[in-house]
């Protein structure tokens, strides 16, 4: 895990912080055995050949977690979530260190109650994954503390992983690298939504994905993303690579930084290109915020809110303020359409991950 290493140091070359502690295995607060699911993990459900396995309840998630943790990553093998679980507040370990990731392909629905505290790296109910996939999770009532690269689905979504229809609410803090449903990713994350969230965190700090180096596309946000220092935004926070792609997204989130590169979508684009993207934010404030983009880059068929408060002047489809779109306009499906015809971007078709919602704005089709 060399790559994970030396994104930790240039974390603290953007953030001037210190990494503490470096792993999902590092102690968090100190709480009785009763209070940590890890002391009542089931893994009796699991045996050697088999390559499907159910499971039905929290202590036989928590049985997940300590198997992977413990060197069995579960490549090539499926996991299916038969019940909805709640985790009832009681302190989660996450699902993959640095050094024992998980591989395998996770399908999962609700969960209540995730909670975990601290200020450890790569948190989420997933720390690290790498040429894995987890789909169809459904977090509410998160609250999730931790240090860099915390997510509320996964952490750190590495090489080759995708994080796949699923959704989060709650709230997510941490360092750097903090986003509503994933910290940083290197591999794909789409049909995501982090819905009535609060994410919050130093720098890097984005509503769906903190820091991105893969791609993002058909995701969207609500409620409100907070950066204490600089990049920040509404879908994304921070992008550090030329294969980075981000479309068909939009975001209703308040987003505010302290300083620089804040914007409705993505707060530093860096390289990489942002496309097919409505930033329909309630506020966005920071030193210079772009309504779309919160720097320049490669930019093409975005749309900001009109009446978004604020003074944008670089509202073109190919620059950080996006093209004027009225409320009329965005509350009515046929724009959508027109604006994006036959995606990619929002695409309502039979093949399309979109849908339109009882709140006159696009929906997830799987919601």
């Amino acid at each position: 895990m060399k790559k994970i290493t030396l994104i930790a140091l240039a974390v603290i070359l953007l953030t001037g912080t210190i990494l503490v502690s470096c792993g999902p295995g590092a102690e968090g607060n100190e709480l009785p055995g009763d209070e940590k699911w890890a002391f009542v993990a089931d893994t009796s459900w699991y045996s050697d050949g088999p390559v499907a396995f159910d499971i039905n309840t929290p202590e036989e998630l928590a049985g997940l977690a300590k198997l992977v943790n413990n060197g069995n990553n579960f490549q090539g093998k499926t996991l299916t979530q038969i019940a909805v679980l709640d985790l009832a507040g009681k302190l989660w370990t996450p699902i993959g260190t640095e050094s024992n990731s998980f591989k395998g392909t996770f399908i999962g629905k609700n969960i209540t109650g995730l909670t975990i505290t601290g200020s450890v790296n790569y948190q989420g109910l997933f720390g690290i994954i790498v040429d894995g996939e987890v789909e169809g999770v459904k977090l509410t009532d998160i609250s999730i503390s931790g240090g860099v690269y915390v997510g509320g689905v996964v952490g750190y979504n590495g090489a080759g992983a995708m994080v796949k229809n699923c959704s989060v609410t709650g709230s997510v803090t941490g360092i750097g690298g903090i986003g509503g449903v994933v910290g940083i990713n290197f591999g794909e994350v789409t049909g995501c939504s982090a819905k009535d969230v609060s994410v919050e965190g130093g720098g890097g700090v984005g509503g769906v994905v903190g820091t991105n180096q893969g791609k993002v596309s058909a995701s969207y946000s609500t409620g409100s993303v907070k950066g204490k220092d600089n990049i920040v935004g509404g879908i994304v926070g921070n992008n550090h690579s030329a294969v980075f792609t981000l479309s068909g997204c939009y975001s209703t989130c308040a987003v505010t930084g302290s300083a620089s590169l804040v914007g409705g979508i993505v707060g530093s684009i860096n390289s990489g290109n942002v496309t097919n993207c409505v930033a329909l934010n309630t506020s966005i404030s920071g030193a210079s915020p772009g309504r779309v983009a919160g720097s320049p880059g490669t930019l093409a068929n975005n749309y900001g809110r009109s009446d978004m408060p604020g003074t944008w002047n670089l509202n073109d489809t190919d620059m950080v303020d996006g093209a004027d779109v009225d409320a009329d306009d965005y509350n009515d499906q046929a724009w959508w359409k027109t604006a994006f015809p036959n995606g990619p971007g929002f695409d309502f078709g039979i093949s399309g991950a979109w849908a339109w919602g009882d709140n006159d704005l696009p929906k997830l089709k799987w919601e």
